[in-house]
Formats: C-alpha cells, sequence, structure tokens
C-alpha cells in the first residue's frame, strides 16, 4: 500500500514546484515551449505568442506543443485547408487518383468488389456481384494506403494535396466511421515519419491545432493516433530514434528516461482500443478507456514506458493473405526495434491468443528473448481451447481457430520450444479464468481451462470472470488487477536486485 500513501505526497510536491516557477515570467517562446510551462493551465505562454512573433517557432517545438495538447496551437499561424471539407464521394475520387504505383489501379478495383465480412456466416458466391457502400469503398482505399505508406511514397502524396484529403476524411467520419477515421490517422503518422519535408508540411498546416484538440478529447482513439503523429514526427524533426510503426501504439511515457518497456498484446478479435478497457459495472470506480494508461503511471512508482501491440485476427478466412503467428512475429520484429524496443528490459502482458504471438516473437528473436524480464500470461490456450472445436461448423476457420485446436501441432511444438528457451526469464506469471463464456449454439463454457492456461514456470491465479473480462479489471482493487500490479512490482525488483549485483 505504500505506493498509494506516496501519491498524495507528491502532489504536494508538483504543487510546490509549479508555485515556485510561476514566480518567474513566461517571457520568451522557448520558455513558453519548455517543459515547466507546456501544460500551465493559464494564458501567459499564450500571450507571450500573441505579443511576439509565432512565425519562428521551429517544426519540433510545435509537436512538442501539440503532443501535449497546448492551446498555444491555437494562436500558431499556420496554413488552411479549404473551408469547404470534400464530400464523401469528392474523397473517393481524390483517393483513386491519386499516383502512388503501379499496383494502386488494382487497389481502386478491389475497393468496389464485393467480399465477404466475417460476420456474414450467410455471404456467398452469389454475393460477388453486390457493389460494396461508399464506406466501405473508402476505408478499403484507405486500408490499403495505410499499407503503402508503410514503405514510403510519404513526399509523393504530400506533393499531391494528401494532407487536406485526410483532414477531410477526419471532419466526415470523425463521429460516424471510426474505422475511416483511424485509418486515415493511421496513413499521416506513416507519412510523417518519413522525412523531414513530410514532418514540416505537416507542422505547418491546420493539421497542428487539430491533433493538439485530438490529444486533448476524452476519446482514445484520438489521443493514441494523434500522439503517434507528434511522436513519428520528432523522430525526424529531433531525433529522438523512435518511430511508432502502424501496429505499435504507445500508451504512456514517464518524464524521466524509462528503465523498462511494458508491451501489452491483445488476444483473437481483440484490439488495442477495446482489449485493455475497465469492465463496466455497478462499482463506483470512474470507468476508464484504457487501464493499462489510466492507473499503472499512478500504481507504478518506477520510470516506464508502455507500449501495446494492435494487429487484425478473426474467426473466419474468406480470401486475401493469410496472417499467422510467423508472419505477425517478423512483422512485430521490425517495428518494436523502430520504437526503440530492445535498448532496455523489455515486460510482456499478454491476453489470450496474444501469449501465443509472444512465445512466437521470442523464439524468432534471440536479442529481444535476452531483453526479456517479465511475462504475464493471461488465458493464454498454452494448449488449446475446446471453443476451437466449434470451427467445424464455418466452412472457412481462419487459420488462428485452427491453431487454437487442442493439441494442435503447431501450437503443441511452440510450446515444447519456448519452455526450453524461458529459462532466462526472471518473472513469469499466468491468470486462469474460471466462468463460463457464452459459446454458438447457445452453449457456455471456459474458453481457456485452467489445464490449457497452465505453464510450467512461475505462479497461476484463477481469477473468477469470464475469458473476455479477465483482461478488463473493474476498479484498481479487481482481483485480476491485483495481480498484474503484483507481477509488475516483481519485475521492478528483480531487475533492482539484478542491477545491484552488476552495477
Amino acid at each position: 500500500m505504500m505506493y498509494r500513501l506516496a501519491a498524495p505526497l507528491a502532489l504536494g510536491s508538483v504543487f510546490t514546484i509549479f508555485k515556485r516557477r510561476r514566480k518567474s515570467p513566461v517571457e520568451t517562446e522557448f520558455s513558453a515551449i519548455s517543459p515547466a510551462t507546456i501544460g500551465m493551465r493559464n494564458d501567459e505562454p499564450v500571450q507571450v505568442f500573441q505579443r511576439t512573433s509565432t512565425d519562428d517557432v521551429n517544426p519540433a517545438s510545435r509537436f512538442r506543443l501539440a503532443l501535449k495538447g497546448s492551446a498555444v496551437c491555437a494562436h500558431i499561424p499556420t496554413v488552411s485547408f479549404c473551408d469547404n471539407p470534400r464530400t464523401p464521394l469528392q474523397l473517393e475520387e481524390a483517393v483513386k487518383k491519386l499516383r502512388v504505383d503501379d499496383e494502386w489501379r488494382d487497389a481502386v478495383i478491389w475497393s468496389a468488389s464485393h467480399l465477404c465480412d466475417e460476420s456474414d456466416l450467410a455471404c456467398g458466391e452469389e454475393m460477388i456481384g453486390r457493389r460494396p457502400s461508399q464506406e466501405v469503398r473508402l476505408n478499403r482505399l484507405l486500408t490499403v494506403l495505410v499499407t503503402k505508406s508503410e514503405n514510403g511514397y510519404g513526399k509523393e502524396l504530400v506533393e499531391q494535396d494528401i494532407l487536406s484529403i485526410l483532414f477531410d476524411f477526419c471532419t466526415q467520419f470523425a463521429a460516424s466511421n471510426r474505422g475511416i477515421l483511424i485509418n486515415a490517422m493511421k496513413v499521416l503518422a506513416n507519412i510523417v515519419a518519413q522525412n523531414e519535408i513530410c514532418a514540416v508540411a505537416v507542422a505547418n498546416s491546420e493539421w497542428l491545432q487539430r491533433l493538439a484538440a485530438m490529444v486533448s478529447m476524452n476519446s482514445l482513439e484520438e489521443n493514441l493516433l494523434a500522439e503517434k503523429v507528434c511522436i513519428n514526427a520528432l523522430s525526424v524533426l529531433a531525433n529522438t530514434a523512435v518511430r511508432l510503426e502502424t501496429d505499435v501504439y504507445q500508451l504512456y511515457r514517464s518524464e524521466e528516461e524509462p528503465a523498462i518497456d511494458i508491451i501489452f498484446v491483445h488476444g483473437l478479435r481483440g484490439g488495442v482500443f477495446r482489449t485493455w478497457r475497465a469492465k463496466d459495472d455497478s462499482q463506483n470506480f470512474p470507468r476508464t478507456q484504457c487501464w493499462p494508461r489510466s492507473w499503472l503511471p499512478c500504481d507504478v512508482n518506477f520510470p516506464i514506458r508502455i507500449l501495446a501491440l494492435d494487429y487484425v485476427s478473426s474467426l473466419l478466412h474468406f480470401r486475401g493473405v493469410i496472417q499467422t503467428l510467423a508472419s505477425r512475429s517478423l512483422r512485430f520484429q521490425n517495428q518494436l526495434k523502430a520504437a526503440g524496443i530492445g535498448t532496455r528490459p523489455v515486460v510482456f502482458i499478454c491476453h489470450s491468443m496474444g501469449g501465443l504471438l509472444v512465445k512466437r516473437l521470442l523464439l524468432d528473436d534471440a536479442h529481444l528473448l535476452r531483453k526479456t524480464i517479465g511475462i504475464l500470461f493471461i488465458a493464454t490456450p498454452h494448449r488449446g481451447s475446446p471453443f476451437a472445436r466449434y470451427a467445424r461448423f464455418a466452412m472457412r476457420p481462419a487459420d488462428d481457430v485452427v491453431m487454437l485446436s487442442l493439441q494442435n501441432e503447431t501450437n503443441r511444438k511452440l510450446h515444447e520450444d519456448f519452455l526450453k528457451k524461458c529459462y532466462s526469464i526472471p518473472v513469469i506469471c499466468s491468470m486462469a479464468e474460471t466462468e463460463d463464456s457464452p459459446l454458438i449454439l447457445h452453449r457456455k463454457g471456459v474458453l481457456v481451462p485452467s489445464e490449457s492456461a497452465f505453464f510450467e514456470r512461475g505462479p497461476l491465479y484463477h481469477i473468477r470472470d469470464i475469458h473476455l473480462n479477465i483482461c478488463k479489471p473493474s476498479g484498481p482493487d479487481d482481483n485480476s488487477y491485483g495481480v498484474i500490479l503484483q507481477f509488475l512490482h516483481d519485475v521492478i525488483f528483480c531487475l533492482k536486485r539484478s542491477q545491484s549485483h552488476h552495477p
């Protein structure tokens, strides 16, 4: 409980420091963007910019201000886009006309073709001729553009007015279609990370004010995506050596240089924007959209950085590239390196299939395995799940589901291989669900039984909850959160002890 008692004392220290700093007036542009004033809830930094020239505020400083959601950004002159945003039809035509590469024309054709959605179990060949809705077409085009922007084309796209196109996407669909908003922001984050030309173009545009506003919104999607854009811009403009690629999000970074990186990995059909939210119940705890972001910085008295991996997984597969553990592992290796993972000790907290992905990742990356000091497996099906037997009722079960079959050979070998390599990881802990989850055909059952969630090293904690909610504590006093917090305290204790023995 000592970590909770320390919070009021620390808060009092902050107020004391704040009062001392307020005795010195904010007189220059430099002091207005310094860490001491960047988050001030007063008008003094704004007044500095109003009475001086703001044109000289360099692009890196602009992104630092936006990253803090500073009101100062509203007073920095930028180039405005058209007052009348493009209509959805105009946006579709504008994206289609982009000159990306030789494959872009095929992507445009694909966007208008009918493909079955995994939720549409009645979808058959007779549906192929149907034209998808406009929003579906737009989202498909943006999905392809996300992939293209991972490999370059930033300067070329900026020259084709992509910044105003993406701006209009966010204006038109922020409230009505979150998928389109998210993909548009992913494209922007990829573009801004490519070179100084792209980063400066964003800093000098109306995007600056929107990014600052998004950081301050009560929306996890807007917060994380806007912060990602700013962090990626600073990787170019300030040489921070931290770039958040498509599947990596930063949930938190301490002001002090982090001593460990904590990485959250979701499971089948999960996502960074939904897996780690707090469980909704009747208790008085205010519900958070992301408990690792809201609670851990308060309860872990240690400098940390918290990242989360995001990936697409499904129950059914109709067509397209099949994503496997091996292909995702290769992709994540590169993206984690770009984010600076591997330069300090690493901790993984993974739910369900995310644990299998982490095992594959560590087997494929020897350096990352050496840097890993803790893994928390939350309802990870090391030996499969009885749920997978219902895959026989689906005509086209996805590879992810097939691998979760009880005693699946691929999963069995993965577990055996990892057991031989995990001896170097000092802290391993597991959690298992005990309550029945709703299944198909009006059935119920435990998705990952204790015998499958059991790992041969470390303790196994049984949590009275269903599979979906075992990673969603209802509040800081929830038993599942207590296990997570104790696991992190054990990791930090082991790290400090190791450092004292090897200074």
